[in-house]
């Protein structure tokens, strides 16, 4: 029996899946209740497809 998940939710929780992280962790990095130490960024760049480096410039 698999959980039925909203599709608002649905890529957050593949993304979680794929970064091995809890859904609701992500959520507090996204509202920046948290920051990622280097070990999440790295998760979190391999999960995206990028160099962790990417994800610490800033936006224009």
């Amino acid at each position: 029996m698999s959980t039925w998940v909203p599709a608002a939710l649905d890529w957050r929780v593949e993304f979680a899946h794929r970064a091995d992280l809890g859904r609701t962790y992500i959520s507090s990095l996204e509202c920046s209740i948290y920051s990622p130490s280097i070990e999440v960024l790295d998760r979190l760049s391999t999960a995206l497809g990028v160099e962790a480096a990417a994800l610490l410039k800033k936006s224009q």
